[in-house]
């Protein structure tokens, strides 16, 4: 009190600089603050308040006008923070171009997710603390960052990582319940629905979760989480139906908190279960039983995308962990094929996931689920088991049950009866395929809020759905062998309807019932033949009645005032009128096209997206669709449209999609889109004119199978961010008269005749270039150039085509080549005919591709391919990522004077087929005089 007393008579009567640093939100750190901006101030002074948040802030009743957030660090800037705490005599111009690769790699490791699964940064203290370990040494700097405790482990049991111990400072200020909340968004929670491809979305609503585990109503956990917000402990909570985004630090903190073995008996374990083969695989410290104080457990194992690797764990004894409330393995697999959960009296939520893995089933017992009498949430996915029905019959107080692609021949005949499960909020059994009927639906159950029986291919009766008056989605979709759906017309509250691909089904009877509906799909209902009058559904906002053949209109269209997304035959749509009504509207899909289709699109004015898909024979052109002033994005797939001169009206466009439109001979000019930020035309194999002009704000372009043999002149796309060209085969040159500053991205893969690229030194912030199957050849001087300008740059010099060992006397002189060829052998991974360098080949004798074999080249044996497995689209086969690859010796170039591997290539352009055997250029030229005059394979084949 005395010293804030003789700050506040300080600043009355000097001029002062008053800086609080870390304001946090504890009440007597907001009321000292807060009296001290109330005092009053000499003027001319200044006030500077740091915090962790804006909210933080807020709570000073200052201004968000007034408040300023940190700059984020620039690639540059982080790499020049690095050094100067790594190597302070080092400086970035200075150093040499491998240093500079080894300077972006130790910054990566400081480069963070946000927890929006979109936003990263560098972080200035963990740069600081990373260039502190590694040393001035910057040859020693790549063995350090290999070691597995650099940076996120702790270094002894008292003692954390210097950055891990600002964080938990925070997270010991935190109470119990706090804390608990904290991990459960970090590790705890459910698996979002693809997890392997960072994906956040949820199965259900998280605050839910939440709320239920923590046996808080939803506003209280919510008044929770937004504290630690508040707190900077997570970011964005959103509306629940996304993962609570956290900073990748916290979560790392979570992980080492929750690491089991080292530490007296805590709340939390977190575990990964490596492959068994793994040297540093770990047992499980729950080997011996647990403890009682041990609240949450997860184990998750391996989490490579259709993985056939299992993760083992020799044997799970929860038999003292009587006060556990969570348990979540994902990917984990018990070699005594038996989960006892008898014991867990007190668990609310089970969780067994095998939704991405791939190979042979294990029987999983789960024995005493039926003793699990507090639990609320159950979610089992890709088990192979004995019959669960009478273990799930008996959890009375179970709230979500979600059970999906579950291998039982037990289950062949119908699904668990539901009839005293009343409590029930979501319900699903997705892609049960053997399951024929679900039963103990009803009337009872009225805070069932979802059910999804989604693939459940052999299911013929669903009684009882229509007695479920507090149902607010329903999914039907898959359900190839559901003759007949029930009435629907009590079910007031719904507002989610998918019948999608229920083949079989007639009707919908009820549906103009449903007042509530916002959503409605049915699309490949071969038999559906008529819908009600849906004028009633003024809520209506999605509608999609798509590859319905018999539905030939859908009356009350024009009443749905609400409707913004609308999928529809070009029949269904031809036969509404009033269509002018739909002034909501933003997106239309439309399968076919006529003159009358184009009339009646004509009237959605407020358009912003349209895509049209196959179109039939006789419509040449796309016409009429000039009063879609505000359309931004327009995707055509599967159409006959020679033309498309409507397009060059559509100055809002902001992307234009054009997918197998195989008789599109030009495209419209383009000059007046000055919004256009992408263009991608895949499989256009008759445009052979590219007159597009100057498009200022182009930023991606992909061409695929493109008949031009040039392409305009790339610097008139000056803020061009993304160039794709894959299967160009007529293309010869790239060209750009000035410097292109926006381009990262360069991918050019199997275009054949390309031989010139643009001059390198106009490639300035190029960061990621790909070059496969091309003839350009890059000389060793250019590759360095390349290096130096863009420090971060990944260059995958082995799918440069012979670059392997390149050497040049003379900047005017072809390089010489050096290297190993693989005549007539293609990469798996990436495509390289032939394989230059070094070569590995799959000897394994169960090999699904034994017989057209397996290679990967270099690059791609060590990188990702070989970890995931690589899907042969010829037979159909998913490569098996453990099976090992063995180097394969071959011979070396010669020295350029025979056929050359490309001559073989055929000797005519055609279609765009590997065979070549086509029309060639007008000139009679053939890809087998261009592969003669390369002379590139030596012997020749």
């Amino acid at each position: 009190m005395q010293c804030k007393d003789r700050i506040k008579r300080t600043i009355k009567n000097h001029k002062v600089l008053l800086a609080m640093d870390n304001v946090s939100d504890s009440q007597h750190v907001v009321d000292f603050a807060t009296d001290l901006l109330r005092a009053e101030f000499m003027q001319g002074s200044i006030v500077i308040i740091a915090a962790r948040s804006l909210a933080q802030l807020q709570t000073l009743n200052i201004h968000e006008g007034e408040c300023v957030e940190m700059v984020e660090l620039l690639e540059n800037e982080a790499m020049s923070l690095f050094l100067h705490y790594a190597a302070p005599k080092l400086h970035l111009k200075d150093v040499w171009p491998t240093t500079v690769q080894l300077i972006t790699q130790c910054v990566q490791r400081c480069h963070f997710g946000k927890g929006d699964g979109i936003s990263h940064h560098y972080h200035p203290l963990a740069l600081k603390v990373l260039g502190a370990q590694l040393g001035n040494d910057p040859e020693e700097w790549l063995e350090k960052l290999n070691e597995s405790d650099t940076f996120n482990q702790y270094r002894e049991k008292e003692d954390m990582h210097p950055v891990f111990s600002i964080l938990r400072r925070s997270f010991d200020t935190l109470n119990n319940e706090d804390q608990a909340l904290f991990m459960d968004v970090a590790l705890f929670g459910p698996m979002p629905i693809s997890p392997w491809f960072d994906s956040r979305e949820m199965r259900i609503n998280i605050f839910q979760w939440f709320s239920m585990v923590h046996g808080r109503s939803v506003a209280a956990t919510m008044t929770m989480l937004k504290g630690l917000k508040r707190k900077s402990l997570i970011e964005a909570l959103g509306d629940g139906s996304k993962a609570i985004g956290m900073h990748d630090l916290w979560r790392e903190f979570a992980i080492m908190k929750a690491k089991g073995g080292e530490f007296d008996p805590q709340p939390w374990i977190y575990e990964k279960v490596y492959d068994p083969d793994d040297p540093q695989r770990e047992e499980t410290c729950l080997s011996g039983g647990g403890w009682r104080s041990l609240r949450r457990i997860c184990m998750i194992g391996e989490q490579n995308y259709l993985s056939e690797v299992k993760c083992f764990v020799n044997e799970l004894d929860l038999s003292c962990c009587s006060n556990l409330r969570v348990l979540k393995l994902v990917q984990v697999h018990l070699e005594t094929e038996v989960l006892d959960v008898s014991s867990l009296t007190q668990l609310k939520s089970l969780e067994i996931n095998y939704a991405y893995y791939t190979g042979p089933s294990n029987l999983f017992h789960i024995l005493g689920l039926r003793l699990l009498k507090n639990m609320v949430f159950l979610h089992l996915d890709g088990l192979q088991t004995d019959s669960l029905n009478k273990e799930i019959e008996n959890l009375t107080r179970l709230q979500i049950l979600h059970v999906k692609d579950l291998h039982s021949e037990s289950i062949a005949e119908t699904l668990p009866d539901l009839s005293r499960l009343v409590l029930l909020r979501d319900v699903s059994f997705d892609s049960c395929k053997l399951a024929g009927m679900i039963s103990g639906l009803s009337s009872k159950m009225t805070n069932l809020k979802r059910l999804s029986l989604r693939d459940c291919s052999s299911l013929q009766s669903c009684h009882g759905v229509g007695d479920l008056v507090a149902l607010e989605e329903l999914d039907l979709s898959g359900c190839r062998m559901l003759e007949e759906l029930p009435n629907l017309r009590r079910l007031k509250n719904l507002l989610k309807l998918e019948v999608s691909s229920c083949k079989l089904i007639k009707a919908v009877a009820g549906l103009s019932h449903l007042v509530s509906l916002q959503v409605f799909r049915a699309e490949g209902c071969s038999e559906l033949a008529e819908l009600a009058n849906m004028c009633k559904l003024i809520n209506l906002k999605e509608l999609h009645v798509f590859k319905c053949p018999l539905i030939k209109t859908i009356p009350g269209l024009s009443d749905f005032i609400a409707l913004d997304d609308l999928s529809v035959d070009c029949e269904a749509i031809e036969g509404c009128h009033d269509l002018h009504k739909l002034t909501k509207l933003e997106r239309v899909g439309i399968e076919g096209w006529s003159e009358k289709t184009s009339s009646c699109v004509s009237n959605f004015v407020n358009l912003k997206i349209l895509e049209i898909t196959n179109s039939p024979e006789g419509v040449d052109e796309l016409a009429g669709l000039s009063t879609l002033t505000r359309l931004q994005e327009i995707t055509i797939r599967g159409c006959g449209f020679k033309d498309m001169p409507c397009l060059s009206s559509l100055t809002a466009l902001t992307s234009v999609t054009l997918h197998v439109c195989r008789e599109l001979e030009r495209l419209p000019d383009m000059h007046m889109l000055t919004r256009l930020e992408k263009i991608d035309a895949v499989a256009c194999t008759s445009l052979r004119e590219w007159k597009t002009g100057t498009l200022l704000q182009l930023e991606t372009l992909e061409l695929n199978q493109l008949k031009c043999s040039e392409l305009p002149d790339l610097s008139s796309f000056p803020q061009l961010r993304e160039l794709v060209l894959t299967e160009c085969k007529k293309l010869r040159s790239l060209t750009s008269s000035a410097p292109l500053p926006a381009l990262r991205t360069l991918t050019l893969m199997w275009c054949t005749r390309l031989r010139k690229l643009p001059d390198v030194n106009h490639l300035v912030s190029l960061n990621s270039f790909l070059l496969s199957n091309c003839k350009v050849l890059l000389r060793a001087h250019e590759i360095e150039t390349l290096e130096a300008m863009c420090p971060g740059l990944n260059l995958n010099k082995s799918h440069l085509p012979y670059m392997s060992g390149l050497e040049s006397d003379d900047e005017g002189e072809e390089p010489t080549v050096n290297s190993q060829i693989h005549p007539n052998v293609t990469c798996d991974g990436c495509d390289m005919t032939p394989i230059l360098g070094r070569r590995f080949h799959c000897f394994s004798k169960d090999c699904p591709l034994s017989d057209g074999g397996y290679d990967l080249c270099q690059s791609c044996h060590e990188n990702w391919i070989d970890d995931f497995g690589l899907f042969n689209k010829q037979r159909g086969y998913w490569h098996p990522p453990w099976h090992r690859m063995n180097e394969v010796e071959s011979e070396a170039f010669g020295d350029g004077e025979g056929d050359g591997e490309e001559a073989s290539e055929g000797d005519g352009e055609g279609d765009g087929d590997a065979s070549g055997d086509g029309e060639g250029d007008d000139g009679g030229d053939s890809e087998g005089d261009d592969g003669a005059d390369d002379g590139v394979a030596g012997d020749g084949e």
